[in-house]
């Protein structure tokens, strides 16, 4: 099963460090785990050392208009879902 974890911001903080927890309990557990978030080195430098791929995603921001936030959420699902699929068949 592979599991793609996001969140906003990659500075240190509480919710962080839950992520961080939650990818390297879930890869110790043999599922292909990646982390997706924004700014900040916290997570990229906890994520290297723990050998946990991940993506930076520059123009991921937090606001307060939940539509907002759809308009980076969507294109990116769209860019996932066709890595997917282009995966998928290229495997077939």
């Amino acid at each position: 099963m592979r599991i793609l974890i996001i969140i906003t911001k990659g500075e240190i903080g509480g919710a962080q460090v839950s992520v961080f927890n939650l990818a390297k309990g879930l890869k110790e557990k043999g599922l292909e785990v990646t982390v997706g978030f924004g700014s900040g080195d916290f997570l990229k430098e906890k994520l290297e050392e723990a050998k946990i791929p991940f993506h930076n995603f520059n123009s991921l921001r937090r606001t307060k208009n939940p539509i907002k936030n759809l308009f980076f959420i969507l294109p990116q699902c769209h860019i996932l879902l066709f890595h997917l699929i282009m995966e998928r068949f290229y495997w077939i």
